[in-house]
């Protein structure tokens, strides 16, 4: 029984923290679509993009 429960529990931290996530990410995005003119939601979501595989690249490229 304390299985099921820690599970349920731990689903539900889950989706708590998916869902904070998920409101975070869209809170900054609506500020930067209100914020700056010129800027483009696509050219922000590509900016993210590049970044985070930049990143990664990185991140593989100091492995030995």
């Amino acid at each position: 029984m304390s299985t099921v429960v820690s599970i349920v529990f731990g689903l539900a931290a889950i989706a708590l923290m998916l869902s904070g996530i998920a409101s975070f990410v869209f809170w900054e995005l609506q500020w930067f679509w209100s914020n700056w003119d010129g800027v483009r939601l696509s050219e922000v979501l590509l900016l993210l993009t590049w970044s985070v595989a930049d990143r990664a690249k990185r991140k593989l490229q100091a492995q030995p």
